[in-house]
């Protein structure tokens, strides 16, 4: 019997349609944002944001689906069947989240191809971010099945679809909420080196199952003695993960955030879930370590975690390749912005000791330019550089150049304003 309730599910059309939905939209999604190109974690991470244009629609169908057998008159003759009312309202669930997932597996498929041919890390917990998704649009579609069973309105459909999509979208606006976590859609940042934790996955699978469940008994006959506890089962584990930090749910992955690096000098490294960048990341960088001659870092370049929120410029070149890596994954797709960022990192960062910022910004810009200029040997905007020091700096001797690059990296490591102010002087005249 179970068996002819699919059938007869999928035989309305509304199973089959969510799965073209998901697979056509989220695949056209995917290649709009390729932020996700080279990781596998990231492509998941991406079909789940999709889920703030795809859960309405998940849901409108469902309230549609779930108020088809009121409409045709069908309630009282299914009534008299010896299922149980919960099993019939379980199986028809199950047939049309069933069809969600295997639109999720089509779309992630598909990313899945590109990434593949050239990728060569497949670790990060990947699959953990895809059960989530799958969770939270099971819930999404028990929601929609038991609005469309329990709500007489017409309108109803459309009135959920609405709702869901500014229920996902607004707690976007409060980044600091531990909340988010339960969305669908969810809104928690992933950079690399990072993976999500079984702890934090395994809840929030427990509250996507609670609620679906809590949501299939208020369909059922005298369900509601079942679903007012799942209910607040649901309401206590959301309780909990949503007072945790917004970190919360991702952890290092020691793995992913190991280096990987080139055997000769000046060395790059990248790390490991970026492995397969490492000879084209190499030839944007290492003119840049280059031109600093003997104030290069001693370890060279390093792609570092964008959480890392300190570094040590005398060390390491501090590189991070968000939005960098091809949907191919065999180049860059900015190496000359990869190039000026890495040259222009050991920039003085230190603020002003008195009310002259006017002043000491414009000293600043300017050095920061010229030692830019001289590492790149590359004229920059002179518009900005209104002091002329790369005029003067262009004209001046190898040997003064790397000076210049000297005293600029020891009066920035100090914060020594004095010596700021006076090589602005010596350059600028």
């Amino acid at each position: 019997m179970t068996r002819r309730v699919w059938v007869a599910e999928l035989r309305r059309h509304v199973g089959w349609f969510l799965l073209a939905v998901w697979s056509v939209v989220c695949s056209l999604l995917l290649f709009a944002h390729q932020e996700w190109a080279g990781e596998l974690l990231s492509l998941a991470v991406e079909q789940r944001v999709d889920v703030i244009v795809l859960g309405p629609i998940a849901i409108t169908l469902a309230v549609w689906a779930g108020g088809r057998d009121r409409r045709r008159g069908l309630v009282e003759l299914l009534a008299t069947m010896p299922a149980p009312s919960w099993w019939r309202h379980a199986v028809r669930w199950s047939a049309l989240a069933a069809m969600l997932c295997a639109g999720i597996m089509v779309s992630t498929a598909l990313g899945a191809f590109f990434v593949l041919g050239h990728t060569t890390y497949l670790g990060g917990r990947w699959w953990a971010v895809l059960l989530i998704v799958g969770a939270g649009l099971g819930a999404l579609v028990a929601l929609g099945l038991a609005i469309g069973a329990l709500v007489p309105w017409r309108v109803a459909a459309p009135v959920a679809g609405l709702a869901t999509y500014v229920g996902l979208g607004v707690p976007g606006y409060f980044p600091d909420s531990g909340f988010q976590s339960l969305l669908p859609n969810g809104y928690e940042s992933l950079f690399v080196g990072q993976q999500p934790g079984l702890a934090p996955g395994a809840v929030t699978l427990v509250f996507f199952g609670l609620v679906t469940v809590a949501f299939i008994a208020l369909m059922s006959r005298g369900g509601y003695r079942v679903a007012l506890p799942v209910a607040l089962a649901a309401l206590g584990v959301g309780l909990v993960a949503g007072f945790q930090p917004p970190t919360w749910w991702w952890r290092p992955d020691p793995v992913g955030a190991r280096s990987v690096c080139t055997a000769d000098l000046p060395r790059v490294c990248v790390m490991r879930t970026h492995a397969d960048l490492l000879p084209a990341v190499t030839r944007a960088v290492r003119p840049v370590l280059s031109g600093m001659g003997d104030v290069a870092p001693s370890e060279g370049a390093q792609e570092i975690p964008i959480t890392q929120a300190r570094f040590d410029v005398e060390r390491i070149i501090p590189l991070t390749l968000y939005g960098q890596v091809a949907l191919t994954g065999d180049h860059l797709l900015r190496p000359a912005q990869l190039r000026q960022e890495a040259a222009s990192s050991p920039a003085i960062r230190c603020e002003p000791p008195d009310n002259e910022a006017d002043r000491d910004y414009t000293s600043i810009t300017a050095l920061e330019l010229g030692w830019t200029a001289v590492v790149l040997q590359a004229s920059p905007d002179l518009a900005r550089l209104d002091a002329g020091v790369w005029r003067n700096l262009r004209t001046a001797a190898p040997a003064d150049q790397q000076e210049f690059l000297r005293e600029y990296a020891a009066a920035g490591r100090s914060c020594d304003w004095s010596a700021i102010r006076a090589l602005y002087e010596q350059w600028a005249g």
